[in-house]
């Protein structure tokens, strides 16, 4: 599909400039985008220079250094319209900034390396003065940097966070009409891991349209709303529509905005629920109806875990044997074709299970008697 769109051709390094709205800031960044008649600004280009210095360009400026410019995946650019003969990144951003950075270095002599001359690095500025590119040409402007580096990264090198996935999996599936399986398909995803993720960014994209908390939603709170979605008690909770995509129980939605938010009544400005296991011990509270806990957890007298531990101990006759049996059987009697089918999200879950089993292993071996040699 998008072969056809795009065409080699060798550009001018200086002329080609990075992208302030990377796919990549947008986890650490709220921003508004900054249009394409700006991108081009020294000021908008130096900002951005200094924000991607936080993705691993030393490794890049260090490869390229020793290695040359070996175009294997090349760098991918659109046409700034306004600006003639002027080209921002679509896919390749760290490239581009580490050649860029290397170039600077060069020319004001701060490359003193083991056994690299002036002559080579004298060459090396010549071989990146211009760059074989990909120079897309399609329609998709406004989101082709998210459709490229979603298809590169989501299954790929230097993998996204669960939110960077979610924007482009809801952008494609909004947008473009496609089903789950659909979306899931160009990037490598099984339809059950686009609903999650999908659903998840929905929920936090109704915090974020909320007239009362609106203000405090962040793209980081998303791995709070996707346990809170994957959670059956705190989805119940919560009230989730399937058809709405969205969360239906104002008064308890309330309630969990404030907990994840920092509290403007207390002075450390705390956060009651700020990581997914807090989530989990907000699920052992609500279903065993534990308000009072509730409360001393909304008035910082109990952190969240603590008052989980605390309702256990109020809630003694729970069979944890029998859950812990059930659990076991339900694992040995997985298919093997589960596993073929989805290995990278089966692995994933196990991983969690291992750490939270050996979280509970590590309490056991804190309170067990060594005299019991039973």
């Amino acid at each position: 599909m998008y072969n056809d769109e795009l065409t080699e051709r060798t550009i001018c390094t200086r002329h080609i400039y990075l992208d302030p709205n990377n796919p990549r800031f947008w986890q650490q960044n709220s921003r508004r985008q900054v249009p394409d008649t700006r991108i081009a600004e020294d000021s908008v280009q130096s900002k951005t220079e200094q924000m991607i210095l936080r993705y691993g360009i030393e490794e890049l400026h260090n490869s390229i250094l020793r290695n040359g410019f070996l175009p294997l995946d090349r760098i991918v650019v659109r046409p700034l319209h306004d600006r003639e003969n002027g080209y921002v990144v679509v896919e390749g951003n760290r490239r581009l900034a580490a050649i860029k950075l290397l170039r600077e270095r060069i020319r004001d002599g701060l490359i003193i390396e083991e056994n690299i001359s002036e002559e080579y690095l004298s060459n090396l500025l010549a071989q990146t003065e211009e760059l074989s590119v990909l120079v897309y040409s399609g329609s998709h402007s406004s989101d082709i940097s998210w459709i490229f580096q979603g298809i590169r990264h989501i299954g790929g090198v230097r993998q996204w966070e669960p939110a960077q996935r979610a924007k482009l999996i809801a952008d494609q599936y909004e947008t473009g009409s496609y089903s789950f399986t659909e979306t899931g398909q160009k990037f490598g995803l099984s339809a059950r891991s686009v609903g999650r993720l999908y659903r998840s960014y929905k929920a936090l994209e109704q915090m974020r349209s909320d007239d009362e908390y609106g203000s405090q939603a962040r793209n980081d709170y998303f791995s709070l709303f996707e346990e809170a979605y994957r959670n059956s008690n705190v989805r119940k909770w919560l009230d989730w529509s399937e058809t709405e995509f969205c969360f239906q129980n104002k008064d308890n939605l309330h309630r969990f905005y404030s907990w994840i938010s920092p509290d403007e009544e207390d002075s450390e400005a705390r956060r009651r629920i700020h990581n997914p296991k807090h989530v989990k011990c907000l699920a052992a509270l609500i279903s065993d109806d534990n308000r009072s806990l509730i409360e001393k957890v909304e008035r910082h007298e109990l952190s969240i875990e603590t008052a989980e531990v605390q309702a256990h101990e109020l809630n003694p006759g729970v069979p944890w044997k029998e859950k812990l049996r059930a659990s076991l059987n339900n694992i040995k009697q997985l298919p093997a074709q589960v596993i073929r089918e989805n290995p990278s999200e089966y692995k994933q879950l196990i991983e969690e299970m291992v750490v939270e089993l050996q979280g509970y292993c590590r309490l056991a071996d804190s309170i067990v008697d060594p005299r019991d040699d039973t």
